[in-house]
């Protein structure tokens, strides 16, 4: 059986199910991202009423629906920017450990959050130029034992709670 998604807008998740292809026992589980059924909805519908669908459960921030061949297009508002962006490694004008020590310091939150965790010394070392195009990620490689894990996770929360 063929799957095929597509984004519907910015909350919304179209899945087809092609009603030619049937599955075994005529079923498939459809999974999207919501906290609650009432974020769900397939068609308009809340998608414990809508047509097709057999059931429907969540468990953590997932939503597990089991429907029939045919074509749906559930939308969810479990997804949100936020939750979508967590995972993005680094996304132009957000600040984050995969930003450049430059860009870190041109800002002024980002050069607080630096600073608190780091030190006002570590902005005076005098091999900070040759590292100031490199992302924060990588000069940890050079200062492991200031630039630490927990380190950068602290200055990345900072930068995160100042957005």
């Amino acid at each position: 059986m063929k799957l095929s998604c597509h984004s519907t807008r910015s909350t919304g998740m179209g899945v087809v199910l092609p009603s030619r292809n049937i599955i075994s026992a005529g079923r498939s589980t459809v999974r999207v991202p919501a906290q609650t059924l009432e974020a769900v909805t397939e068609g308009g519908q809340p998608v414990t009423t809508a047509n097709g669908v057999l059931s429907a459960h969540v468990a953590g921030d997932v939503a597990t629906i089991e429907v029939g061949a045919g074509t749906y297009e559930f939308v969810t508002t479990g997804l949100n920017r936020a939750k979508a962006m967590a995972r993005v490694q680094h996304v132009a004008g957000r600040l984050d450990r995969t930003s450049t020590l430059r860009d870190l310091l041109a800002n002024d939150t980002a050069k607080t959050a630096l600073i608190q965790q780091l030190g006002p010394a570590f902005l005076q070392a005098p091999e900070l130029e040759r590292v100031m195009d490199m992302p924060l990620v990588q000069v940890a490689g050079f200062v492991p034992r200031l630039l630490t894990p927990e380190t950068l996770d602290a200055i990345e929360a900072a930068l995160h709670a100042a957005v």
